[in-house]
């Protein structure tokens, strides 16, 4: 047993997985994101850093899903995780 992660602890875990994957968060999706970590109940199904992950995997998904609608996305946008990336719930 060990302690939780902080909100900006996993903030940083889904950073270094978006460098680690060539995407890059933008300010807005860190603030949603250090909210959204705040607000994750931490109870037994709390995965910790796993959790960061898991959120990380469905902002990409969300991101493609995104830009899919877009004829022409730039290569900024092809990299960047937004706010609206995050999942509606976890």
């Amino acid at each position: 047993m060990f302690e939780d992660y902080t909100a900006a602890e996993l903030v940083a875990i889904v950073e270094y997985q978006a460098r680690e994957h060539q995407y890059e968060l933008s300010g807005d999706a860190r603030t949603a994101l250090a909210e959204l970590f705040e607000q994750l109940p931490r109870g037994e199904g709390f995965g910790n850093g796993r959790s960061a992950r898991q959120i990380f995997q469905a902002m990409t998904e969300r991101q493609a899903h995104r830009l899919s609608d877009l004829t022409a996305p730039t290569p900024a946008q092809l990299v960047s995780l937004e706010s609206a990336d995050l999942p509606a719930s976890f």
